[in-house]
């Protein structure tokens, strides 16, 4: 019944309104033509979220996104978006499929999952550490007692929470391997 095919047509009201059976204990024999279970493709697997408009806008089908899911702590999988719904509510729903093999992605029907739009690989530091030197954003860092200057590029910045994601720029400089990072005068 819940198909891809089936699932793009679907609107939000429609699938909200989804009861979801728990899971049923089938005897050990069964007559012919009884349903047992439903037989998965092994190679695409399809997952329905239900998510704001405002979350989802600078996306579109085709592009790859992660997802987490609850039921399944610690793993993340790329997906790729299949379909989006016409808005309802201000919420669209997101069919999303993946062929990477996820251990445990059968054995739950129902589960909550967070997309991650966006991720960023860095050092996070308080957004008051940055410094301009020339021209060149960068942060003053401490090695062995000494003082520098280490340029860095500015990956993501979270000003409500004042901080930003940065990497360094410059090969010589590795922002790894210092000891602290100044952030007062």
């Amino acid at each position: 019944y819940l198909t891809p095919d089936f699932a793009k047509q679907m609107s939000v009201s429609e699938f909200e309104s989804i009861r979801v059976n728990e899971s049923e204990t089938v005897a050990s024999m069964v007559e012919a033509g009884t349903s047992i279970c439903k037989i998965s493709n092994n190679h695409e697997w399809y997952v329905l979220l239900c998510v704001s408009k405002d979350d989802i806008k600078n996306h579109e089908v085709g592009d790859e996104v992660d997802v987490r899911f609850d039921s399944i702590p610690g793993e993340q999988v790329k997906c790729k978006i299949s379909n989006i719904s016409p808005e309802e509510n201000g919420k669209v729903l997101v069919l999303l499929m993946s062929n990477h093999y996820l251990e445990g992605a059968y054995s739950f029907r129902q589960s909550n999952a967070t997309i991650v739009l966006e991720s960023y690989t860095g050092f996070e530091v308080p957004i008051h550490a940055l410094r301009t030197e020339n021209n060149v954003q960068g942060v003053i860092a401490e090695k062995n007692n000494e003082q520098k200057f280490y340029p860095c590029e500015v990956l993501y910045t979270n000003t409500k929470e004042g901080y930003v994601i940065i990497n360094d720029t410059d090969g010589e400089n590795d922002l790894a391997g210092v000891d602290k990072i100044v952030v007062g005068e």
